[in-house]
């Protein structure tokens, strides 16, 4: 597909398949998957971070932690 040269102060602006932007992956294809796959990384990348850090503790406040941070 053709795509028509687009310009900002007289320079190109580059075409892209997917782009960050506040915090969600915006796709060209409209496909949410990757946006998901980066939703479920940074979540499991939480749990882990809380499991980790507060191991000693009982599993009811290991829940709780986990409900207040992720």
């Amino acid at each position: 597909m053709q795509r028509p040269p687009f310009y900002i102060n007289n320079s190109a602006v580059e075409y892209v398949d997917q782009w960050p932007h506040l915090g969600h992956v915006i796709s060209s294809d409209m496909d949410d998957k990757n946006d998901i796959n980066r939703g479920r990384s940074a979540l499991i990348s939480q749990i882990n971070n809380v499991l980790c850090f507060f191991y000693e503790l009982d599993c009811i406040t290991k829940m709780r932690l986990l409900i207040s941070f992720c």
